[in-house]
């Protein structure tokens, strides 16, 4: 619970710096009329940016797990994970593999950035505060080091915020997620 209010406070305290000194002004990423026809499957918008989100979401998360589970990495991440200083006693190089991690992380960013960026057609430096919560929201339900538990966590989160937002108010939304963030800490602190 600690790291996710630092992490959280921290997370706007940067917001707050990048708006400070790039100012809050929209900026739009030009999509081309193919990325944004769609489908309707079941009443909801489908569209090929959104598709594409999907397929690379749902290959990183394979990657992810595959990486934890057969590689020598995985099992050195597992292992920190676990204890740390035992890790280190079997000789597992902590700093090196927790700069892996931190490298990983960031192509994780980037392309969520990216990802991003073909989805919303215009965004600001504030664009993902109200993504935030969600976030963190889904990770914690999904449990701690659980790829598929992070996807169904996303999944229970961004249905509920959307059908909510539907049936009561959608500028309610980021209210709606820091009620299912305070939701999840109170109910399911460790996760499905």
């Amino acid at each position: 619970f600690v790291i996710v209010l630092v992490t959280f406070a921290f997370a706007v305290i940067v917001d707050n710096v990048i708006t400070g000194v790039i100012g809050a002004q929209e900026y739009s990423f030009p999509l081309s009329m193919a990325m944004r026809r769609g489908i309707h499957p079941f009443g909801f918008l489908l569209t090929v940016s959104d598709a594409i989100t999907i397929l690379a979401a749902a290959a990183l998360i394979i990657a992810v797990d595959a990486l934890l589970r057969f590689t020598k990495l995985g099992r050195e991440v597992r292992a920190i994970a676990d204890d740390s200083l035992l890790a280190r006693g079997h000789e597992v190089k902590v700093a090196r593999v927790s700069t892996v991690v931190w490298a990983i992380s960031g192509v994780f960013g980037g392309v969520a950035g990216i990802m991003l960026a073909i989805t919303q057609v215009s965004f600001s430096s504030t664009t993902t505060q109200s993504y935030f919560v969600l976030l963190v929201a889904a990770a914690l339900l999904g449990g701690a080091g659980k790829p598929y538990g992070a996807v169904a966590g996303a999944l229970i989160i961004g249905v509920a915020v959307q059908v909510a937002a539907i049936w009561i108010n959608p500028e309610l939304t980021p209210l709606i997620g820091f009620c299912a963030l305070v939701a999840v800490i109170v109910f399911r602190p460790a996760g499905m």
